[in-house]
């Protein structure tokens, strides 16, 4: 246990993205960003947009599961 310093660069909320998945086609039509405090609707993301984290759980089979798969979060169904 240690007390340490936030660097500055670590300070900012981040803004999440999140949408549902269309189970048809697989993709997300509707993607809603949040920070932290108000969240807003985009019908498509913006290249710096699809960097940013997605909001959610997981547990640990999905976890896994993406991790061996090699997925990552900027290959989201956009």
């Amino acid at each position: 246990m240690a007390n340490e310093i936030v660097p500055a660069a670590a300070k900012e909320f981040p803004t999440f993205r999140a949408g549902i998945v269309n189970r048809r086609t697989k993709k997300v039509r509707v993607w809603w960003l949040w920070d932290g405090e108000n969240e807003w609707k985009v019908n498509e993301l913006s290249r710096e947009q699809r960097s940013f984290p997605i909001r959610g759980i997981w547990n640990d089979t999905l976890l896994i599961e993406r991790i061996e798969s090699g997925w990552t979060a900027d290959a989201e169904d956009i």
